[in-house]
């Protein structure tokens, strides 16, 4: 996990290792699995950062994804994680082809009280009206995936370099 980690600086003096999409899912999966009480979140976690790959057209590593399934007896969910890859990557497509804007999130500081998040589709393509707060950070843009696997990688944990 860690040699396939890519080093991005953090101040002007340390480099942290920062996760691949494919490592944190197998994180999720070892959480959700060992803890069902929060596995719901887990998955959920898991669903953002397979749309967060389709959407930016990144390509995953589907064989590490299965190994990291297997190791905890979830094989089944391959299926669908591609499957929603799948979807995501062709709404991708065709919304690049439309050329038609994105509509932006609205900031959860904007909004009015008890508004509720933006929903989290589920490999069906339902949605569903809550996400856990991880994995809200997906939402935005730029660095904000870095920020879920230097969590991840640093075990919640602040380093000071």
């Amino acid at each position: 996990m860690l040699s396939r980690a890519e080093r991005l600086p953090l101040g002007e003096s340390c480099l942290v290792p920062v996760l691949q999409i494919e490592d944190l899912i197998g994180l999720k999966v070892q959480a959700a699995t060992n803890d069902p009480a929060r596995a719901p979140g887990d998955w959920s976690d898991i669903f953002r950062l397979v749309i967060h790959a389709a959407d930016s057209g990144r390509p995953l590593e589907w064989g590490l994804v299965a190994d990291y399934l297997a190791i905890f007896g979830c094989d089944p969910r391959l299926t669908e994680l591609k499957a929603l890859y799948e979807r995501h990557l062709g709404s991708r497509e065709t919304a690049t082809a439309a050329a038609e804007p994105r509509p932006r999130a609205v900031p959860a500081a904007s909004r009015r009280s008890g508004a509720a998040d933006e929903p989290v589709p589920s490999p069906s393509g339902a949605v569903g009206a809550s996400f856990s707060p991880s994995a809200s950070l997906l939402s935005g843009r730029g660095q904000t995936l870095e920020a879920v696997s230097l969590g991840a990688a640093l075990g919640g944990r602040v380093v000071r370099c």
